[in-house]
């Protein structure tokens, strides 16, 4: 899945900072701003839930998982829409 084929009721949830800011990295360069005007990337809203954070990337809004659980959304996680890192390609291919 892409960020460009989430509907308005499908979130992305970003236990981790860094997977935050990618995401956002991404909306932002393909024209998705906050509800409010704003960049996605002047304002990350991350610290308010950390690890519980979930944003609407269609709508421009951000709330907590259980908020969106609540609501009945769709929820991804963000590393279903970045590319794998190294390390995550290294550790897929060591067998213990």
């Amino acid at each position: 899945m892409t960020i460009a084929e989430l509907e308005h009721m499908d979130v992305i949830h970003c236990p981790i900072y860094e997977e935050a800011l990618q995401i956002l990295k991404m909306a932002d360069s393909q024209g998705y701003k906050w509800c409010y005007g704003k960049s996605f990337l002047e304002d990350i809203n991350w610290i308010k839930y950390q690890g519980e954070t979930c944003y609407n990337i269609r709508r421009g809004e951000y709330c907590n998982k259980a908020y969106y659980l609540k609501g009945k959304y769709r929820i991804f996680e963000a590393k279903d829409f970045l590319e794998p890192t190294v390390q995550d390609t290294i550790s897929s291919l060591l067998i213990f």
